[in-house]
């Protein structure tokens, strides 16, 4: 019963997310980039920013709940979360390019469209491998040479910045992996096409280096926060959601 409530719970918490950054984050950036007067303004960067934090809030929750199935349950258990993941992921990726190309008329021409799918596939194949690297990470963190006695103690002596267990650890790897690959496309970006043409162009790029890294203790802290809200008690049986209302 708590197993199927904490995948109710994960699972919509990211489809809801991925349907918001879908129907409304996508078409109002559109707007912004193709409305000549907004363009020009401070918004569309800002507005830029708010979709990251969006796409970095459902890992931060998918890392959440994988951890907690992880520790608690068997691999199996893990196979409905990660199918509302996958249905989040198509809905993100997919959705967007299928509202961004209708509402730029680009579905009409057959070519843009269809390399505009190629970059869709490979985005939706490249956060799949993500999310594969973050699954074996958090069960060879968690799970390698434990036992009973350390996986029974493990939420309960959960600290923000230390413990005697690996759960820091575990959060703090796992939430580094999207920002450090969002920081290397970055890199890769930069050094291809985003020479620094004056003073203005090189704060700019300072502060987005700064934001990717800076995101990694942002995820740390939200993990740590939801594990703290959503942990399952060892010493007797209770619903974990009670917490969310208790705390």
């Amino acid at each position: 019963m708590i197993q199927k409530r904490l995948t109710l719970l994960g699972g919509g918490l990211i489809l809801g997310l991925s349907l918001f950054y879908c129907a409304v984050c996508t078409p109002i950036s559109v707007w912004t980039n193709t409305d000549v007067l907004i363009k020009e303004t401070m918004f569309p960067t800002i507005w830029d920013l708010f979709q990251t934090l969006i796409s970095f809030a459902i890992y931060w929750i998918t890392i959440t709940f994988l951890i907690l199935f992880c520790h608690h349950f068997d691999a199996k258990g893990n196979m409905p979360f990660f199918g509302c993941y996958g249905l989040a992921t198509l809905i993100r990726y997919f959705g967007s390019l299928m509202i961004g190309s209708l509402m730029t008329k680009e579905i009409s021409d057959g070519e843009i469209f269809l390399e505009n799918l190629i970059y869709c596939g490979l985005d939706i194949l490249l956060d799949f491998v993500q999310i594969a690297i973050i699954v074996l990470l958090i069960y060879w963190l968690l799970l390698r040479k434990s036992t009973a006695k350390s996986r029974g103690i493990l939420f309960e002596d959960l600290d923000w910045f230390h413990s005697p267990n690996r759960l820091n650890g575990t959060v703090l790897a796992t939430v580094a992996i999207p920002s450090l690959i969002r920081l290397f496309s970055r890199i890769i970006y930069d050094v291809n096409f985003g020479k620094v043409k004056n003073t203005i162009d090189l704060l700019w790029m300072i502060f987005f280096y700064f934001a990717d890294v800076i995101s990694i203790v942002c995820g740390y802290f939200a993990v740590v926060f939801l594990i703290r809200k959503l942990q399952i008690p060892t010493k007797k049986e209770e619903d974990p959601l009670s917490n969310l209302s208790s705390k």
